[in-house]
């Protein structure tokens, strides 16, 4: 998991404001993975999934 999220899945995510003058492509131009270990995601991603996802206010916070 840790290998596809930052090799692939991150690096489509910089990518995908293609307009260079775009707020999403400025913001994301200098972006870095900063998830150190597989070990980390691995809490990160539980800790979202036990997130309550009915209450839009923690959905979009997610987002």
């Amino acid at each position: 998991m840790f290998n596809i999220v930052r090799n692939d899945a991150f690096v489509f995510i910089k990518t995908l404001g293609t307009a260079k003058d775009s707020a999403f492509s400025r913001y994301m131009v200098n972006a870095i993975f900063m998830i150190p270990n597989e070990r980390i995601l691995s809490k990160i991603v539980d800790g979202i999934d036990n997130l309550d996802m009915n209450d839009k206010d923690t959905m979009g916070d997610v987002y």
